[in-house]
């Protein structure tokens, strides 16, 4: 279908956020590190932000912008070991990848205080890419969720000084997930003669995808002439993905599958919770050219339990990985300055926390980080009805532990350090 099809042209192949969310949507708020995104109002992009914010934008403007990430992710192998103690074989490798994220907005006011407006991003995903011999395979090969919410946007002005917005949102979502599986140590364990861990690999790999709706709404207060807050609550229902597994089996796998009636192709669903998030945003004019700006994001991660894929084959167990996230809360604070009537600048600085808990719950799928972010970037007027504006950020994340077993007993024990770059470019034209 036609959506589906759009949804690849916009597959978020890298999650910026903590956990497997999205927050760069637009360059005008990756220049500040998306401080006081909730109360920014600056262009029909607070659609994703905070929808109350299009009430106040006096013009028809379309808003295109291209997020693009180029992000590292080098894991260290440090005693990884198969059932029984011996080194699993293989070499370390970078997961990382690099993708572009567009998004688009559309905001107009219709007449007596309401404007109404549509949005067209992403609010999760994730990519991870290995070498499929790697020293982790038995963890990750590759991993891939894409998203597209579809927003349609109106808001009220309730009184002079205070807005409020609201956004129904369907959702598209496809992923795909492929892991070796160590049928050496299957047959190890089952007593098959001449089987041992890591002697004959083959692999799982999963498709699906699914629809589910969302729900952003939000208030925006101008108690004074020079101070903005913005409040924005996005309401997340879960995602189940529906379709189908195909197993990779060497000989010794077509010898446990036909014993057992396990591994074989089959219809799979699994069901994804996508977390809450409430967005807290303040911008504070200091001076006609300079303002401060300040932000707070507290995301519900911990609605992320496990991870569990379930088959039609009713021979073959769920798959199922226990997650146990945690809440987290993203601060970030920044500031814009008008260096002339056309040209404005902007800076941000911002700390991510990561919802994983330990490292008995982190895997080379996901070997997420806690994160600092430091951002740049320019607003330019080309003519008063055409801006563009641009940015760039920088992620410093944590090095951090892996030690996960996996359903083979594989253990993967290593290091891994998060890093990104991020640039974006936007155009928004006025009519």
């Amino acid at each position: 279908m036609a959506l589906a099809a759009l949804s690849l042209a916009l597959a978020a192949r890298g999650a910026l956020a903590g956990g497997f969310a999205i927050d760069d949507r637009s360059a005008s708020q990756l220049g500040v590190a998306n401080a006081g995104a909730a109360a920014a109002r600056e262009d029909a992009s607070t659609i994703a932000d905070n929808p109350a914010g299009i009430a106040h934008l006096s013009s028809p403007q379309l808003v295109a912008s291209g997020t693009f990430i180029n992000a590292g992710l080098p894991f260290k192998n440090s005693g990884s070991v198969f059932p029984g103690g011996a080194p699993i074989g293989g070499a370390n490798d970078d997961g990382g990848t690099f993708a572009p994220v567009p998004s688009f907005f559309y905001s107009s006011p219709v007449g007596d205080g309401l404007s109404a407006g549509i949005g067209l991003f992403s609010s999760f995903g994730l990519a991870t890419d290995y070498n499929p011999t790697w020293v982790g395979r038995y963890q990750a090969q590759s991993t891939e969720l894409t998203s597209i919410d579809l927003t349609p946007t109106l808001a009220y002005q309730l009184l002079p000084n205070l807005a409020v917005g609201i956004s129904p949102v369907a959702r598209y979502s496809k992923a795909k997930f492929a892991t070796a599986i160590d049928f050496g140590a299957i047959g190890a364990g089952a007593g098959i003669p001449g089987a041992a861990p890591g002697s004959a690999d083959g692999a799982i790999k999963i498709k699906g995808s699914g629809w589910s709706f969302a729900f952003n709404g939000g208030f925006l207060w101008e108690p004074t002439d020079t101070t903005r807050l913005g409040i924005a609550y996005f309401h997340n229902d879960s995602v189940t993905l529906t379709g189908g597994t195909k197993f990779e089996r060497p000989t010794l796998g077509n010898v446990i599958a036909a014993a057992t009636g396990t591994f074989i192709n089959t219809a799979a669903t699994t069901t994804l919770p996508l977390p809450d998030h409430l967005n807290l945003g303040i911008v504070q004019t200091i001076s006609p050219e300079l303002d401060l700006r300040a932000g707070l994001t507290w995301t519900q991660w911990s609605a992320f339990k496990e991870e569990r894929f379930v088959f039609a084959n009713p021979l073959q167990p769920d798959a199922v990985t226990n997650e146990s996230w945690h809440d987290t809360v993203t601060v970030s604070v920044g500031g814009t300055y008008k260096l002339t009537p056309d040209l404005v600048l902007r800076a941000g600085l911002g700390f991510d926390q990561t919802p994983i808990p330990d490292p008995q719950h982190r895997d080379a799928r996901l070997p997420d980080a806690s994160r600092i972010e430091t951002a740049i970037g320019f607003g330019y007027s080309i003519t008063p009805a055409t801006s563009v504006d641009v940015a760039y950020e920088h992620l410093f994340g944590d090095t951090v532990k892996i030690n996960e077993a996996t359903a083979t007993g594989d253990l993967i024990v290593g290091t891994t350090h998060l890093s990104a770059d991020i640039f974006a470019v936007q155009l928004t034209v006025r009519f």
